[in-house]
């Protein structure tokens, strides 16, 4: 029952992330979720969200841009915390 209870629990205040995915051609998104579902804002998700954007395309020795960044802050027992983030890697300015 313990155990049980402790896995419960830290499915729920561990977050979740899809990491890059490539939409397009040239076009990418990041979805994170936040952990403690309710109690977070989404200012955290998104961030994390522009962290993995802006180190993929520096493996690429490019910078983010910016397509789309939607953010949902969390609502107790009712809704997670998240950020989804469309983007594509462009020259550097």
């Amino acid at each position: 029952m313990r155990l049980t209870f402790a896995l419960v629990l830290a499915a729920m205040i561990s977050g979740c992330s899809t990491g890059v995915v490539q939409m397009d051609k040239d076009t990418y998104m990041v979805s994170e979720k936040a952990g403690g579902c309710g109690f977070a804002t989404a200012g955290g998700q998104e961030a994390d969200a522009y962290k993995k954007a802006n180190k993929f395309c520096a493996t690429k020795g490019m910078a983010v841009e910016t397509i789309t960044a939607d953010t949902k802050g969390g609502v107790p027992f009712a809704r997670c915390a998240s950020a989804d983030l469309k983007f594509r890697c462009v020259p550097k300015q």
